[in-house]
């Protein structure tokens, strides 16, 4: 598990900021290595928590954590918004051995089709830089298709995620 999660961290790195970004990963969560390990450890034990144990995760980032990683909903005025609770989703992710890699870019607001509208700068197609891979769950897609994370979550109110997973190719 620690492996994968090195690997995807160093993926992240080079992908999602270097020359033309995509721009998908808005922050990683500082401890994905710690988590990796401690599921490394249960496993060896024998112990399984369940059928995502040790699977590295992404979040759109308007789904909540606590675990010092922002919620902005992609908006500048929840740019340093660290909630105290988790969403139920959350829990549920972490009590099946998911491991939580960080946030994912999004619409601002989760309202819109292109995910360009964001305060931390818009989210590019990884097939090709100069298009958009839709929205508003635009980054947890272009994420997937750039093999940043085994899977991502995003939302879906009128196609926020069916749309951007059809446009990046997942």
């Amino acid at each position: 598990v620690e492996e994968a999660a090195t690997w995807y961290l160093a993926r992240i790195a080079a992908i999602n900021q270097s020359g033309p970004a995509i721009n998908a990963v808005r922050e990683v969560s500082a401890r994905v290595i710690e988590d990796a390990r401690a599921a490394d450890k249960d496993l060896a034990a024998g112990r399984r928590l369940g059928p995502l144990h040790g699977i590295p995760v992404l979040l759109k980032d308007n789904i909540l954590t606590a675990d010092g990683m922002a919620a902005s909903a992609g908006a500048a005025a929840f740019a340093g918004f660290r909630p105290r609770r988790e969403a139920t989703l959350v829990n549920r992710l972490r009590r099946s051995g998911a491991i939580i890699i960080g946030k994912t870019n999004l619409h601002e607001f989760a309202n819109g089709g292109s995910s360009a509208s964001t305060y931390f700068g818009p989210v590019r197609n990884p097939w090709a830089l100069d298009r958009i891979p839709s929205g508003s769950s635009g980054g947890s897609a272009a994420a997937v298709s750039a093999d940043l994370a085994f899977g991502a979550l995003g939302t879906d109110t009128g196609g926020s995620i069916r749309q951007p997973a059809a446009l990046s190719g997942v």
